[in-house]
């Protein structure tokens, strides 16, 4: 069952000794299917992507893919221990990037999960990614 949801996003990057918070408070959906939890929202010209659309698909505390799906097309992979190849669009163009994951944590409340972003095995940043998810007054 589709859920409506107001989503909090927060986003720390570590780069090259410099760090950088970014939050996003945004209304959605999650829904359950097949013990995987799907979370969707659409982007706002906050964050350069207004338009777009992101499908959080979450099996467990072992993969999260996000997927953004619209004028700028990309999909982030994060497996637990694990270093996957993605393609990832900006509004300065398309990157390939590795991605290589760490934990991931999920709950009724939302979802953690932290990865290291490398361009070559250079190590570009060091992602947490914080999402809280709560339930819409009726």
């Amino acid at each position: 069952m589709k859920q409506d949801v107001i989503i909090e996003i927060k986003s720390l990057i570590e780069m090259g000794g410099d760090s950088d918070k970014i939050e996003v408070t945004t209304r959605g959906h999650r829904f359950i299917k097949d013990g995987t939890t799907y979370i969707s929202y659409k982007e706002t010209d906050e964050n350069g992507f207004d338009g777009n659309s992101v499908l959080i698909k979450v099996e467990g505390e072992r993969r999260v893919t996000v997927n953004r799906l619209g004028s700028e097309r990309s999909q982030l992979l994060v497996e637990a221990g694990r270093r996957n190849i993605c393609s990832y669009a900006t509004p300065h163009g398309t990157q390939t990037l590795g991605i290589t994951g760490g934990s991931i944590r999920l709950s009724k409340d939302g979802l953690s999960f932290n990865y290291e972003l490398d361009i070559n095995n250079v190590l570009m940043s060091k992602n947490q990614l914080f999402i809280t998810i709560k339930e819409c007054a009726k």
